[in-house]
């Protein structure tokens, strides 16, 4: 807290917030925002207008005032964050597996489905081969804050996760197409390439082990968040939809392409029966290169892949292998 200078009977804070959020906490008509002022006595300052803005100012003439307002915004900004529908995750922890096969292999994928697609498939709907990667944890990162805590909870990790790797690269081999839609893979969502570590061991499954446990003593993941996601590469994922496949094929209303353009579309599934049973597909083995903080929306201009927040390296191969 800045203390008042002399003369001066005013204390001030600065909370860490994306300008993202300040309408959520003005309210609307700045009811929210008068009525905190109101309840603690503090005043409370968005720049809403200014677009680089990362911080709320609350300034009073008592320590407790300035104290009490802090942290109400910090528990509105929790809500918030707790939130499915206000604001989505921005960031995830990722295993990158885009390179030059990997990405052919997408490529291969694509172009040999759409020779005869399913009903409910079209171009849109397949992940693009430069952004292929394992999730290990969704983050909501809305502050600087906690980008700033994020990046060094990676970073304090990097010897631990040398250790746990034995300093030996981390290989996995991508082979098989499943669904999470088993029980009806005529309604099917999201297909995916199935992940195996290779050789003895499950050091993939305790690096994600100790990530997620890092990061949520951090205070970084959200409770439901607190667990280990299964692992999985996904190559077809019906939200990517941009617009919907021919009503013929998918029997789609003119309601539900209003509802598209919205945005909040009910997504239409694909029939995925025949193409589960048909592809056999083996990628083979891939070199896990690097663990990432990716943003999501935000692409590298060099190699396409997600925007890094910071990366640990993985141990890798000698040059000669």
């Amino acid at each position: 807290m800045q203390q008042p200078e002399q003369g001066l009977e005013v204390f001030e804070m600065t909370l860490s917030c994306d300008t993202i959020l300040f309408s959520h906490l003005i309210g609307q008509n700045g009811v929210a925002k008068e009525s905190l002022e109101q309840a603690t006595g503090a005043q409370v300052l968005f720049d809403a207008l200014d677009v680089q803005a990362k911080s709320i100012i609350i300034r009073s003439s008592t320590r407790h005032a300035v104290e009490q307002a802090y942290d109400k915004l910090q528990a509105l900004m929790k809500s918030l964050l707790s939130s499915r529908r206000i604001l989505d995750y921005n960031y995830f922890l990722s295993l990158p597996l885009a390179n030059p096969c990997t990405i052919q292999h997408m490529h291969d994928f694509q172009q040999a489905v759409m020779a005869n697609p399913p009903e409910g498939m079209d171009d849109s709907v397949f992940s693009k081969g430069q952004h292929l990667h394992l999730t290990l944890s969704m983050l909501k990162l809305y502050s600087e804050e906690s980008r700033s805590k994020a990046r060094l909870t990676l970073q304090s990790l990097s010897a631990s996760i040398h250790q746990l790797l034995g300093n030996q690269p981390l290989v996995v081999r991508l082979k098989g197409l499943a669904t999470f839609q088993e029980l009806d893979p005529r309604s099917a969502h999201v297909l995916y390439m199935k992940v195996q570590e290779v050789g003895k061991g499950d050091r993939l499954f305790q690096l994600q082990k100790l990530l997620v446990a890092a990061f949520r003593e951090a205070g970084l993941l959200l409770p439901r968040d607190n667990r280990l996601n299964k692992l999985h590469v996904t190559v077809v994922n019906t939200k990517y939809r941009r617009s919907p496949p021919d009503t013929a094929s998918c029997a789609s209303t003119a309601s539900d392409v209003r509802s598209q353009e919205r945005g909040d579309r009910a997504r239409i599934p694909i029939d995925a029966s025949s193409l589960l049973k048909q592809q056999k597909l083996n990628w083979g083995k891939v070199v896990l290169p690097a663990i990432h903080i990716s943003e999501r929306g935000r692409f590298d201009l060099d190699t396409g892949f997600y925007a890094c927040l910071h990366s640990v390296e993985l141990p890798a191969f000698p040059q000669s292998q």
